[in-house]
């Protein structure tokens, strides 16, 4: 059983984490919801209470929540995570609950992030850029997926499948720590081999399987 906290911010993505929620407790594991206050205009505490089986913390019934809850889970998931609340973590930010909970916790406390947001929004550098921040800290950042979003552009930005986070975030607990402290370097796209001083054969190597090796090995808690 693992115990588990889900972060839900103000995206209109959200309700897709009650999904993911009962996908958690339906699994014999322990879940615990922050709700932000964006993420209230979107789902009400009494429909995550009722599937989480446990009192939601929003801002209104905050009480120094952000250090014992921090402590005490093994993951803490952000679903939806919005181009907002993204920025605002990646530069350290506090004031409420939603971000206390990351400033309080132990640095060994896995972290998945599941964004949502418009395609532009999620191409916009400054998004980007934090979230690069954010994977340097180590947090597991979840691809987003393509089709036509809730605001009815196409492109990037729609919150991962909540059977793909839920199978992504069994595989991080599941492989976490088991190649910590293992160094791997890994050689990745086209080669060459030289003909003579002017020619040489190589190939059409686009590099992914060697970026996917290298995926599954920081999964696994490798260098």
């Amino acid at each position: 059983m693992k115990e588990i906290l889900i972060v839900i911010t103000g995206s209109v993505a959200a309700f897709k984490a009650l999904e993911l929620i009962r996908m958690f407790i339906k699994n014999g594991d322990k879940v615990r919801v922050v709700l932000s206050k964006g993420g209230q205009d979107f789902v009400t505490p009494l429909s995550v209470s009722a599937l989480s089986g446990s009192e939601v913390i929003t801002e209104d019934t905050y009480k120094m929540e952000h250090i014992t809850l921090s402590r005490s889970v093994d993951l803490i998931i952000v679903c939806p995570a919005s181009a907002s609340f993204i920025n605002k973590l990646a530069n350290g930010m506090g004031g409420e609950v939603a971000l206390d909970i990351f400033l309080a916790k132990r640095v060994e406390t896995k972290v998945a992030i599941a964004p949502a947001m418009n395609v532009e929004m999620l191409n916009n550098p400054i998004v980007k850029i934090n979230i690069s921040k954010l994977e340097e800290l180590g947090y597991n950042i979840l691809d987003c997926s393509k089709g036509e979003l809730l605001c009815k552009e196409e492109g990037e930005g729609k919150l991962m499948d909540v059977n793909e986070i839920f199978n992504e975030v069994n595989k991080m607990m599941e492989f976490g720590a088991r190649l910590k402290g293992k160094k791997f370097l890994i050689t990745n796209g086209g080669t060459i081999e030289k003909i003579d001083d002017v020619r040489f054969i190589s190939n059409f190597s686009s590099g992914l399987q060697g970026a996917l090796i290298a995926k599954e090995l920081l999964e696994r808690g490798a260098e």
